[in-house]
């Protein structure tokens, strides 16, 4: 699958992202701490936000190798990968753009680990 063009707010076309979905995104540019560069990412947007909105944005999560003792991190195993961890506390709103490659779909216990973590993140119920 080839790398989505976005110009102007206009729909993205080829790539239709569904929720709990990990996709190959380019992060940057960034500012501050928030995470960067070319990294896989869990879609987290409901199935109400694709719908009205998933032609050209997206809410995810992004990933990372790097372990660290934190509550809200939830581990995710994809194929021939490495380990990696939702970065929890920074959900982000992304251009398709940003999106390239269809990874995977996480599990189901996967799914609901991480609904828990975002709800103690974003103070949801």
């Amino acid at each position: 699958m080839g790398q989505a063009r976005h110009a102007g707010g206009r729909p993205v076309a080829g790539i239709s992202p569904q929720p709990w979905q990990v996709w190959w995104a380019d992060l940057d540019s960034t500012v501050g701490h928030e995470q960067s560069g070319r990294r896989p990412v869990v879609v987290v947007a409901s199935q109400e936000h694709c719908a009205m909105f998933g032609r050209s944005v997206t809410v995810i999560v992004p990933l990372t190798t790097r372990e660290r003792p934190l509550p809200n991190r939830v581990k995710v195993t994809l194929p021939g990968k490495p380990d990696s961890w939702a970065i929890t506390e920074q959900p982000r709103t992304v251009s398709l753009a940003r999106l390239s490659t269809l990874v995977t779909t996480l599990s189901a216990p996967v799914q609901t680990e991480l609904k828990t973590a975002l709800r103690a993140m974003i103070d949801i119920s």
